[in-house]
């Protein structure tokens, strides 16, 4: 645990342009204490230092079930802070939206941080338009559209 936490530490230079493999060094030697530990305790802290070096990889969604793991063997402030830090900066979420007026019938669109489910999910019972269903729903890729819409219209 020590020699992850100490790895996790350190700042790479600012002035290189290679990829610091500290990150990687940092996981790996978490990765390897949560294999060794034998206590709840150790355990949650091995795999909140995994979420950190994860996070520092840019391997969000892993980070994130590594904290989710963590709190779920000990309940942290300090890991639940860092959690929903992470969460509120890279979890899933909607990061741009598009409206497409110049069609016969327009259309708007969210696109999302990730992937939707391909089957099984009707995203239709996600989405209102002035507090009822909408008359079209289209879901593909990371994007959720609305059709049916009029021209001049505003809606919520």
């Amino acid at each position: 645990l020590a020699l992850a936490r100490e790895i996790l530490a350190v700042e790479p230079a600012s002035n290189t342009t290679e990829p610091s493999t500290f990150p990687m060094n940092a996981t790996s030697a978490a990765f390897n204490a949560y294999k060794l530990v034998r206590t709840a305790k150790t355990r949650a802290e091995a795999l909140a230092l995994l979420g950190a070096g994860l996070d520092k990889r840019d391997l969000y969604r892993p980070s994130l079930q590594a904290y989710e793991a963590s709190l779920a063997l000990v309940s942290s402030p300090a890991v639940q802070a860092d959690y929903a830090d992470l969460k509120a900066r890279k979890g899933f979420r909607v990061v741009e939206h598009t409206v497409d007026a110049d069609s016969s019938s327009p259309l708007i669109c969210a696109q999302f941080s990730e992937e939707l489910v391909k089957t099984g999910v009707d995203y239709a019972q996600f989405v209102t338009v002035d507090n009822a269903a909408p008359k079209a729903v289209e879901a593909k890729d990371k994007q959720i559209c609305v059709e049916g819409l009029e021209h001049g219209q505003h809606y919520d």
